[in-house]
């Protein structure tokens, strides 16, 4: 059991207290208020004066445990490089809770995450919003999945296909790619709905965007 005091506490709703104090109990905080709470003769008294507490952060755009830190190539999944469409891939197959970074960003007070694949590719992959918690097993961690779509309409499709001679190599080409993804989904939508095709996981993904189940 701890108590934390003196602390300017910003409560995430707009509210500050000032000289604050935290009390915390099996891990979860058990009471929040100015420095008049009575602390109980039971807690662990740290004085936190001069420092801010804030709700844990959540960053919605990062790549963590799918690049991964100090592990070298066999961490990076961050792109699939093979094909500048890939709605079937799950962001969630490929991230490491064991990346040094995750353990980096509970320590700056982000606790939560979305984790989106990198934009190599015009349509890239689904994305998760992941708890930072201190899992090996991401299917732990899930708060979200899918929680969106990833698409790039930058220079970064261009760059890692028109380096290799191959489409796109222009904004041009990005988003005449994109348009015709969007429309082999929207028809193969419909003859799913007739009961004429067999499953196609990239093509089920982005029905699933169409019919804005994700975005």
């Amino acid at each position: 059991m701890l108590a934390l005091k003196n602390a300017k506490i910003l409560d995430g709703k707009g509210n500050t207290i000032q000289n604050g104090t935290i009390l915390i109990r099996d891990e979860k905080i058990e009471e929040i208020g100015e420095g008049t709470i009575e602390i109980p003769s039971s807690y662990r008294v740290m004085d936190v004066e001069g420092n801010i507490i804030t709700p844990g952060l959540i960053d919605v755009h990062t790549h963590l445990g799918i690049e991964e830190m100090e592990t070298g190539e066999e961490g990076e999944d961050l792109n699939e490089e093979t094909n500048p469409i890939t709605p079937e891939l799950r962001v969630i197959d490929g991230i490491n809770m064991s990346d040094p970074a995750i353990e980096d960003a509970r320590k700056a007070g982000v606790t939560t995450v979305q984790i989106l694949p990198g934009s190599s590719n015009v349509i890239g992959g689904e994305m998760a919003v992941v708890k930072m918690r201190k899992e090996v097993v991401v299917d732990r961690c899930i708060l979200k999945a899918p929680s969106g779509m990833k698409a790039a309409l930058g220079e970064n499709p261009k760059m890692t296909y028109g380096s290799k001679g191959k489409a796109p190599m222009t904004r041009m080409k990005v988003a005449a790619i994109l348009r015709q993804a969007l429309i082999d989904a929207k028809e193969y939508q419909k003859h799913v709905e007739k009961g004429e095709k067999t499953r196609h996981l990239d093509m089920e993904n982005l029905v699933k965007v169409l019919t804005k189940e994700i975005l």
